[in-house]
């Protein structure tokens, strides 16, 4: 009850309700096996690669931008992996994250940035770089892979066609030698 003309004298009373929600069934499917090399990415996703040069000089540094994108939980990546052949030294990835969060999920992508330094001349391949993740709607396990990178190394200014490759045992051999053996120094650990 409500008075106009004193609202301060006006009241009220409670009446209790009991609401219900309706009811949800919800059924959870098992997964398929999990198949080795899983990304960890759950989504709508898809797999990319450039290289900023194919031709280059011994001893150069060479980038390759490995970038997965789509929606999903990109956040939850692990780093994909690249092989790169022996006569390259690798370093450490730089990762650039690139996405938001939506009603709908995370849109986006993420960015891998390998470097790498071929120490030797010729035409190498950089294998495909492999991405495996669960598509929603395949409700599978799905394997995306970029194209194979090929990589024309001339000679480098420091000679670098005379360098050997020591992953090659024989060569470690044939360069690499101790400084000194016999007997340990009387006054080094170890000497009896």
């Amino acid at each position: 009850r409500f008075d106009p003309y004193d609202p301060f004298t006006s009241s009220y009373r409670e009446i209790p309700q009991v609401l219900h929600t309706p009811e949800l069934n919800i059924q959870v499917d098992s997964l398929p096996a999990r198949p080795d090399g899983f990304s960890g990415g759950v989504g709508r996703l898809s797999i990319s690669g450039q290289l900023d040069k194919t031709t280059l000089k011994a001893n150069t540094p060479l980038k390759l931008t490995v970038t997965v994108s789509g929606q999903g939980n990109l956040n939850m990546l692990s780093q994909p992996n690249v092989s790169f052949p022996s006569q390259f030294d690798t370093y450490d990835t730089r990762q650039t994250e690139n996405y938001e969060i939506t009603a709908d999920g995370i849109n986006g992508d993420i960015a891998y940035e390998f470097m790498a330094v071929p120490q030797r001349e010729g035409r190498l391949v950089i294998p495909p770089v492999q991405l495996i993740y669960f598509d929603l709607d395949a409700h599978d396990y799905r394997t995306l892979n970029t194209d194979s990178f090929q990589v024309t190394v001339t000679p480098g200014d420091g000679g670098s066609s005379d360098m050997n490759d020591f992953s090659d045992v024989s060569a470690r051999q044939l360069d690499i030698h101790t400084i000194k053996t016999g007997p340990a120094h009387p006054y080094l650990p170890g000497h009896t």
